[in-house]
């Protein structure tokens, strides 16, 4: 097909709402007029990149496909359904036993957790606490939240999400938050409990010596 009636075939096309967009080269959620000269280009086998104009995925743009990218030009592209990932929380963890003997025993973590807030899962992402790496989730379902263990700093620390740009998002401007661990109080010290004494008991003295036991003891003296 020529490309002038080719041209021409897709300025004529009807929209049809509720396609993917289909030519949004760019991700930017609309069809521009380079982003379809781009698809028409890899449509008649010259050179040109978008992954966007191949909709179906197999390695050729056809004319079903330069359609779709002319009605999401004209009539706009779909709401695109994503994930929308963000911290939620960070809390003070403790396993240190009620009372120790030795600051050693105090064993505290940072819980960080995570929730997708959009409407379809997310993928495997990076969380990165004060800059540094956290941990990896393999995934997050829609409206879920999931946590993360991490080592304890107070005071406020901030979390980033997806650090890795990993997942597309709806919203990316809600991945960073700052949140405020205050300091806890240290356990007291265990205090052994005092081993009770016992008290010897008291044996009462006879206070009178009975009748006639003297005289048995000591005897008659000899005359």
């Amino acid at each position: 097909m020529p490309f002038a009636a080719l041209v021409i075939l897709l300025l004529l096309a009807i929209p049809a709402p509720g396609q993917d967009c289909v030519a949004d080269c760019d991700g930017d959620g609309a069809v521009a007029v380079n982003e379809l000269i781009t698809c028409v280009n890899l449509g008649i086998g010259l050179a040109g990149e978008c992954a966007a104009c191949d909709a179906d995925g197999d390695g050729s743009v056809a004319i079903n496909e330069l359609i779709a990218g002319v009605n999401g030009a004209l009539a706009g592209c779909p709401a695109v359904q994503r994930a929308d990932l963000e911290p939620v929380s960070v809390r003070l963890r403790s396993d240190t036993p009620p009372c120790i003997t030795d600051t050693s025993e105090i064993r505290l973590g940072l819980e960080v957790c995570v929730r997708n807030a959009g409407a379809r899962p997310a993928g495997p992402f990076l969380v990165r606490l004060i800059g540094e790496d956290l941990g990896r989730l393999d995934g997050l379902a829609a409206g879920a939240v999931r946590c993360l263990r991490g080592p304890f700093l107070p005071f406020e620390v901030d979390v980033l999400v997806d650090a890795a740009d990993e997942v597309a998002e709806s919203d990316e401007d809600d991945n960073f938050g700052v949140f405020f661990v205050p300091q806890p109080t240290p356990p007291p010290f265990c205090v052994d409990a005092p081993t009770p004494t016992e008290t010897p008991t008291e044996v009462a003295t006879p206070t009178g010596t009975p009748a006639g036991t003297a005289a048995a003891l000591v005897g008659t003296p000899a005359r």
